[in-house]
């Protein structure tokens, strides 16, 4: 079992607890918020290794959260969006608030599991490589 924490933070209750109940199976510590204000509150107590991110929220959007939370984490904590949205222009402006990865949520939780356990499993500097590596691909496809 893990030790790590993830910080969720999603405005749907239902798939707040469906991500906060699997990660803590999975042996995460979790912490929630439904709105970005809640998180960023949070932020300062419980520092995560790993952020999930909804774009579409009350009052902040997600775009904005994650250029706050980088401010409030820095660079080296890995923020995964996972939202509703897939289209092109979402996924690079994820990249641009300084977002490391997207997932639909329409991934299977195993997915998203996958992909938290990845950036978890990376050195910061494989993480910035990664990094530049996704925004040099999206760079690319416009």
């Amino acid at each position: 079992m893990t030790s790590k924490t993830i910080g969720i933070f999603e405005d749907d209750q239902k798939l707040l607890k469906l991500y906060g109940d699997f990660f803590r199976h999975k042996g995460f510590n979790v912490f929630e918020a439904r709105d970005a204000n809640v998180g960023f509150a949070i932020l300062g107590r419980h520092a995560p290794d790993v952020v999930l991110l909804d774009v579409m929220m009350p009052q902040i959007d997600g775009f904005e959260a994650c250029r706050r939370i980088r401010g409030i984490l820095g660079p080296t904590v890995p923020i995964v969006f996972l939202t509703a949205l897939d289209d092109l222009e979402a996924v690079r402006r994820a990249m641009a608030a300084g977002g490391d990865d997207f997932l639909s949520k329409s991934a299977s939780l195993e997915t998203v599991l996958e992909h938290v356990e990845a950036w978890l499993a990376h050195s910061d500097a494989a993480r910035d490589a990664l990094r530049a590596r996704a925004v040099a691909e999206l760079a690319g496809q416009s």
